[in-house]
C-alpha cells in the first residue's frame, strides 16, 4: 500500500513568507497640520499695555514740551549723558533737538559749557598738581574729561608730565634695583598707592587704552628698604632648618601676625624669627 503525502504549501510560498517577515515595517510620515488662523484683533486688546520704546524707536518718537523744558533747564549744568538719561534719549538725539530748536528760533540752551572763570582756573591748577586722574578732575567741574584736558594743556599750558614727587614705575624700579612686577608687589605689601598716569582721555571704542602708572619715589624707596630688611617665612624656615608651617605656628604663638592688607605676603625680620624660636624651645609649639 502506497501512502502519498500532499503538502499544502510549496517552497516558493515559504520563501515569500520569510521575506515578508523580514521586510521592515514602513515608517508613518507625520502629516503637518495647519495652524489655526489668527485673528487680526487680539482677544485681550483692552488689557494689552503699551510697551516702552527702546533703541531706534525710542529716538524716533516725537518730542514733548516737558522734554524740551528739561533739556533747556538741565543742559547748562549737566553733561549730555546725564540729560539723555533724564529724558530717555541718546546724547546725539539731545544735540540734534537743540539744533532744531535754534533753527525754529526757540530758547535753545548752549551746546558748550560756559567759559572758565578765574576761580575755576585756580581750582584746576591746584587739582592738576595732585595725583588725580582726568576723570576725577572733570567731575569737580561737571565737564567732559576731554575738554578739561584740552583746556589745561592748550590754554593754561599746564605740564602733562607726572605730579611733583612721582615718577613712572619703570624708572622707580630701575632706581631701586627691582623689576616692575616685583616693585608692584613691594608697593602692595607696604600699602604704597600706585596711580594711573595722567594722559589724554580716549574714546570708549578704543578698547586697548594702555595707561602708564606712577608711584611716589620716596615712599617706594622706603618700601624697598623695608622689603630688603625682611625675608619671607619660607626663606626664614629654610635658613633655620624648619618647615614653613612649623615656623608660622611658632610666630603666631609668639604674637606675630601677618598684616591683613598684605594678602598672601608675610615677611618677618631676623629678630622676630629668633624670638619665636626661643619661645618654641622654652615652651614648645
Amino acid at each position: 500500500m502506497t501512502i502519498k503525502i500532499v503538502s499544502s504549501w510549496t517552497v516558493t510560498e515559504e520563501v515569500h513568507r520569510n521575506e515578508k517577515r523580514r521586510a521592515p515595517k514602513p515608517i508613518p510620515i507625520p502629516v503637518k497640520q495647519k495652524a489655526p488662523a489668527r485673528s487680526s484683533t487680539p482677544k485681550n486688546i483692552a488689557e494689552k499695555k503699551p510697551q516702552p520704546l527702546v533703541g531706534i524707536a525710542a529716538n524716533c518718537r516725537p518730542w514733548t514740551e516737558e522734554e524740551r523744558r528739561i533739556v533747556v533747564e538741565k543742559l547748562p549744568i549737566l553733561p549730555f549723558e546725564a540729560v539723555a538719561e533724564l529724558v530717555g534719549r541718546t546724547p546725539r538725539a539731545i544735540r540734534s533737538e537743540v539744533f532744531r530748536m535754534r533753527l525754529r528760533g526757540n530758547n535753545a540752551p548752549p551746546l558748550q559749557k560756559p567759559n572758565w572763570t578765574t576761580g575755576e582756573q585756580n581750582r584746576l591748577r591746584y587739582l592738576w598738581k595732585q595725583p588725580l586722574s582726568i576723570e576725577n578732575i572733570a567731575k569737580e567741574f561737571n565737564r567732559p574729561p576731554g575738554g578739561v584736558y584740552s583746556y589745561a594743556t592748550e590754554v593754561l599750558r599746564l605740564p602733562t608730565s607726572k605730579p611733583e614727587g612721582f615718577d613712572y614705575m619703570h624708572n622707580v624700579a630701575k632706581l631701586c634695583g627691582y623689576h616692575n612686577a616685583t616693585l608692584a608687589r613691594i608697593c602692595a605689601w607696604a600699602n604704597v598707592p600706585i596711580l594711573a598716569a595722567r594722559s589724554e582721555p580716549r574714546n570708549k571704542k578704543y578698547k586697548t587704552n594702555h595707561k602708564r602708572h606712577i608711584v611716589n619715589v620716596e615712599a617706594a624707596r622706603r618700601a624697598c628698604g623695608a622689603w630688603g630688611a625682611t625675608e619671607s617665612v619660607k626663606e626664614a624656615a629654610t635658613r633655620v632648618g624648619l618647615h614653613h608651617d612649623v615656623l608660622r605656628r611658632a610666630l603666631r604663638k609668639a604674637g606675630f601676625e601677618k598684616h591683613p592688607a598684605t594678602g598672601s605676603i608675610w615677611r618677618v625680620t631676623k629678630e622676630e624669627v629668633e624670638r619665636a624660636l626661643a619661645l618654641r624651645a622654652t615652651v614648645g609649639v
